[in-house]
């Protein structure tokens, strides 16, 4: 019986820039890439949660959360045939 393999994440926190006093409270967009570990391919169908928002990775292993609040939050990813992945993600607001 094979052992399950590791997933690694790539992420990129792009801030949403905002005038005024809004900025202090802008929400970020979260985007990473889902790969395998050893190989380093990317994997498809990884379910991604971020606090109460879902997403699901593409063919190329890239995901993308569109609007997260400032804070610190708990990145869960998991697919079939890897081993669960949790991370804290620190998204700081657009000043």
């Amino acid at each position: 019986m094979s052992r399950p393999a590791a997933l690694m994440i790539a992420l990129i926190v792009g801030l949403a820039l905002r005038s005024g006093s809004l900025a202090a409270q802008a929400p970020a967009a979260v985007s990473g890439r889902v790969y395998d570990a050893a190989t380093g391919s990317p994997v498809a169908e990884a379910e991604l949660a971020l606090g109460e928002l879902r997403a699901v990775s593409g063919d190329d292993g890239r995901f993308r959360f569109g609007s997260v609040a400032p804070g610190t939050w708990s990145l869960a990813v998991r697919r079939l045939g890897y081993h669960p992945w949790r991370a804290p993600v620190h998204v700081s607001p657009g000043l």
